[in-house]
């Protein structure tokens, strides 16, 4: 593993002034990209003076990112913009998914029955599917349940915690429609080990509805925000439930007594350390194989 406090590298893809689209690595994206615009970065943006920083991608080490950068450059420029599309998409969604799953509550707002064309908002615990898609258990008793079982429409609101100031935190409001869904075992599996209180509701009058956004309002802080569409978050990569299993299954031998492991996905992992819930993020979106290898080398250096 490299060392705590070594500093990522990156493959970034900027556009020049001719549409081509330059290929490089560095420790600092944006201070490498000014040193192009400045016309004392690589010879090739000398002579094409950039006009876009299209993506980047953290790399874990130096080598590995002129790995990538090696891969890269022997793509087509169609390759090449749809490669900085994907990693564009990555960038933005990356840190929206990072605050759903750092977050236990959230305020589902629905369409009051009671009191047509009014929304009602309700607090909810909050737990992600296998594609990142908000998991809810709720009572059929309870008004948010008769709203959507009446119409499906919602939204659902998260502000990332520990901030005074609300408007220097991260927040995000997915818009989509909230219907029940069958919860196999594994998904239910998968709920109880982020809220095992809930077990006890299962017994009862509670359903499962799961909310597939249709678009996101996701932001940063002051100055960054953006709209994400459900095509999206759909197009996300992702492990099956079953994959999620075995990843698990592998990974738990190697735990520290204290750990316990919540959920894996494609962006990271979730935990419970000594009774604190954390989230470990990946450096960059994972496949299956790509987690097992990060994983192991995590968990079998402790």
């Amino acid at each position: 593993m490299p060392e705590k406090n070594a500093k990522p590298w990156f493959l970034y893809l900027i556009e020049c002034i001719d549409g081509s689209i330059y290929t490089g690595i560095t420790t600092d994206v944006k201070a490498r990209y000014a040193v192009h615009c400045a016309g004392k970065g690589a010879r090739y943006t000398r002579a094409r003076p950039p006009v876009e920083l299209l993506a980047w991608q953290m790399q874990p080490d130096r080598a590995a990112a002129a790995r990538a950068e090696y891969r890269v450059k022997q793509l087509s420029p169609q390759q090449k913009r749809q490669l900085a599309r994907n990693l564009a998409m990555q960038i933005q969604l990356s840190p929206a998914i990072q605050l759903l799953h750092e977050t236990r509550h959230a305020v589902l707002s629905t369409h009051s029955t009671q009191l047509p064309g009014f929304p009602f908002g309700t607090a909810v615990p909050l737990v992600l599917d296998e594609r990142q898609q908000p998991l809810l258990l709720i009572s059929a008793l309870a008004e948010h349940t008769k709203n959507l079982l009446a119409d499906s429409r919602a939204s659902l609101a998260v502000v990332e915690a520990g901030k005074d100031n609300v408007q220097d935190a991260a927040r995000i409001t997915l818009v989509g429609r909230c219907e029940p869904c069958e919860a196999s075992t594994a998904l239910v599996e998968r709920y109880l080990r982020y809220q095992p209180e809930a077990a006890q509701y299962l017994q009862l009058d509670f359903m499962f509805f799961r909310l597939v956004p249709e678009r996101a309002r996701f932001i940063g802080g002051i100055g960054r925000m953006g709209w994400i569409d459900g095509a999206d978050w759909q197009a996300l990569p992702g492990f099956t439930l079953a994959e999620e299993q075995q990843l698990m299954t592998e990974i738990e031998p190697l735990l520290p007594t204290q750990v316990r492991m919540l959920g894996i996905d494609a962006f990271g992992i979730d935990i419970d350390d000594a009774g604190q819930r954390c989230r470990r993020q990946f450096a960059q979106a994972n496949s299956f194989d790509e987690a097992r290898k990060t994983l192991t080398g995590l968990f079998s250096a402790n």
